[in-house]
């Protein structure tokens, strides 16, 4: 009949949340103060005074939230710790975004302008190719060849035999 789970306020990214703080093992306590036993029967004329410092993200269920006092009229009966009934994370932290910053180059001939005009492109013949380089296509082309002759004379020498 005890009050045992209070509003305990934990900061977060600027925020003040809420999580519940509850009484450990109250049963235990209370099993073994004969004058609280007594008190329960009255409960209603029992107080609980809670202290709950600051607390920041991040807590755990079970962390030591603060303590609270019950109090019979005036007497006091027992003081019980308050735990955190479960926890509160930080959220994590996006990492920074990338940023695209686009510099005004100059257009090289032979593409459109913002004014919409073409300019014209000459073909140069030392201008290196713009893509994969020679030797990337050649190569696998000559493979390719070899493995066709190698077919060709294996199917040659089958048909002569």
């Amino acid at each position: 009949g005890l009050p045992v789970s209070f509003p305990a306020p934990v900061h977060k990214d600027g925020e003040v949340r809420t999580v519940p703080a509850v009484v450990k093992d109250l049963e235990g306590v209370v099993t073994m103060y004969l004058p609280a036993r007594l008190a329960l029967a009255e409960k209603d004329r029992v107080q609980a005074v809670v202290s709950l410092p600051d607390a920041a993200a991040p807590v755990q269920a079970g962390d030591l939230a603060g303590e609270v006092t019950y109090y019979f009229e005036d007497r006091l009966l027992f003081t019980l710790p308050l735990v955190y009934e479960f926890g509160l994370e930080l959220d994590p932290t996006p990492s920074p975004a990338a940023v695209l910053t686009v510099e005004p180059q100059p257009l090289p001939d032979g593409e459109a302008s913002a004014s919409g005009e073409v300019h014209a492109v000459e073909a140069s013949e030392t201008s290196a190719p713009q893509g994969l380089p020679l030797v990337y296509i050649l190569l696998p082309l000559a493979a390719l060849a070899v493995a066709i002759i190698v077919a060709v004379v294996l199917m040659m020498g089958k048909k002569r035999g």
